[in-house]
């Protein structure tokens, strides 16, 4: 049987591409790894400063936890939502919190649909606060969810370049979030913390097996197609 030339190629780039997704997930489990080890001793320890004296708001990264002290901006509070907790409806509180190298924007917590309309042009208390927390980056927009309308007061994600130029803010602008930990219960009519200790499942192994199956797969077909391995008649 005459081998034919674009089956060969289609073949080596498919089963090249499916083995280099295999690598990949490899290498998001061991990045994974590591970084659920270091989640596991920042919330065994107690809490230090993000921002150290020297450190710029921009060495931020996703996933660190500490504090950050500054004072809330007396600006209105953004609601995000809907976004749901113990299956009730509401919303996420977004705040500004200025340090001294710029802004982090804060999830104070989540409350119910009615809070937005007792609470318009709610927003934290004045003075110098410390805040605790973990660093998250913003969700990315989905293809199938509408964006956000500013000028509506709309926002159904979180993002902190917009938030910034709808609140009219001059100040450099932390791309990430900072989760506050704790907050009021239920009962006091303030808002819930947003459970922030990340729960990071691991399958990437399971996701580079079903990658490396793909392409082992890919080179069989071909085998059985175009060289007659398997049911070769004498």
């Amino acid at each position: 049987m005459k081998f034919p030339l674009w089956a060969m190629l289609f073949t080596l780039a498919g089963a090249a591409l499916l083995f280099k997704l295999g690598w990949w997930q490899l290498e998001r489990m061991a990045w994974k790894a590591d970084l659920i080890t270091k989640l596991e001793a920042a919330y065994a320890s107690a809490p230090s400063s993000l921002l150290p004296e020297g450190r710029a708001l921009s060495d931020l990264k996703a996933f660190e936890r500490g504090f950050i002290e500054g004072e809330y901006l007396p600006v209105p509070t953004i609601f995000v939502g809907p976004q749901t907790y113990e299956k009730a409806p509401g919303f996420h509180l977004y705040s500004p919190l200025r340090t001294e190298g710029g802004v982090v924007f804060v999830n104070r917590g989540w409350v119910p649909l009615a809070y937005k309309s007792r609470a318009a042009s709610e927003s934290p208390d004045s003075g110098r606060v410390r805040v605790t927390g973990l660093l998250r980056s913003p969700e990315r927009a989905g293809l199938f969810v509408a964006g956000n309308e500013p000028k509506k007061s709309l926002w159904r994600r979180a993002d902190p370049a917009q938030f910034s130029i709808a609140l009219g803010l001059s100040e450099p602008v932390s791309p990430l979030i900072l989760f506050a930990e704790g907050g009021a219960d239920a009962g006091g009519g303030g808002p819930i913390a947003v459970p922030i200790r990340a729960d990071l499942p691991n399958n990437h192994f399971q996701y580079a097996l079903f990658w490396f199956s793909m392409g082992g797969l890919l080179i069989v077909f071909y085998g059985l197609r175009f060289h007659n391995i398997v049911l070769r008649k004498p």
